[in-house]
């Protein structure tokens, strides 16, 4: 099903071969050919909620229009559940899920506690786990500012998981001046730019 922006006004469809969903259109840059999208399931309130759907690198093959460039940095957020309660550190955020009214701290033999284990994408660890905890969904972000303050609350990890993730247009740029005249495209998302290559030219 191809996917749909939501912008906030006006709505807008664009086609993306292997997207789930509708998404939110947040910021458009026309000067970095970016667009950052947020699940309409994310809201900010007293409960953590979760996106409607999972949208990853994964959801992107060669040719559509927007890109997850592999090398732009991503939070992720594991969403955990713990048979015990366990000490909270620097890593693991106390949470209340959206889907339990009382956060799983219940008098029940069914007790449960929830945390978010988040960081960088490409180094978040889950080895420190706790015997007692599995992981449930995960949640990709934008990284944000490297000068942010580090997340310690559920409040701070909803703002940072309402930035949603950022993609990238530049391939339409790419369809535009190369493709269309049957020459080759080269990106480069340091400066934005394109190159076209004629593969029939000496």
């Amino acid at each position: 099903m191809p996917a749909v922006f939501l912008r906030r006004p006006p709505a807008v469809e664009i086609a993306g071969t292997n997207w789930p969903g509708k998404y939110y259109v947040e910021e458009i840059n026309y000067q970095n050919y970016s667009i950052r999208v947020v699940d309409p399931g994310l809201n900010k309130g007293d409960c953590l909620s979760t996106p409607l759907y999972h949208l990853t690198s994964e959801n992107f093959s060669y040719g559509d229009p927007y890109e997850w460039p592999y090398y732009w940095k991503f939070r992720t957020t594991a969403l955990m559940s713990c048979s015990k309660q366990i000490n909270v550190n620097n890593l693991f955020i106390p949470i209340i899920p959206f889907n339990s009214s009382n956060g799983g701290n219940s008098s029940s033999s069914s007790q449960s506690y929830h945390y978010a284990l988040t960081g960088d994408g490409d180094y978040l660890q889950v080895g420190d786990l706790p015997g007692s905890c599995t992981i449930g969904k995960s949640i990709f972000s934008e990284m944000g500012s490297d000068l942010e303050p580090e997340i310690r609350s559920m409040s701070a990890l909803q703002d940072q998981i309402l930035l949603g993730i950022k993609l990238s247009f530049l391939q339409i740029r790419c369809i535009r001046e190369c493709r269309v005249k049957g020459e080759n495209c080269y990106m480069d998302y340091n400066v934005n730019s394109v190159k076209c290559d004629d593969p029939d030219a000496c």
